[in-house]
């Protein structure tokens, strides 16, 4: 079995609490990638269509999660509108 040699591909910078951290997205000459952070704490690898795959269900769980957050917020807003209407009647 050969050696896998990673080449960087990109990086992404990730802001949490304050804090910033460093994503590094890497592929290897067999085809796999792998993410990890600048600390080399984490290191996840991914084979070329499980990394397509994860990326789509990833990017489609957080869009539904922030769009269930924008629409409680709505809700929310909405409802103290309808609160503040009738104490004015």
């Amino acid at each position: 079995m050969s050696t896998r040699i990673w080449q960087e591909v990109n990086r992404y910078k990730i802001f949490s609490d304050g804090q910033t951290e460093e994503l590094i997205l890497e592929r290897a000459n067999d085809g796999h990638f792998r993410l990890k952070n600048d600390f080399g704490n984490i290191v996840i690898e991914f084979e070329s269509m499980s990394i397509i795959e994860f990326s789509k269900k990833f990017l489609e769980d957080v869009a539904d999660e922030i769009d269930d957050d924008l629409n409680h917020m709505w809700f929310d807003l909405d409802d103290n509108d309808e609160e503040t209407d009738e104490e004015e009647d």
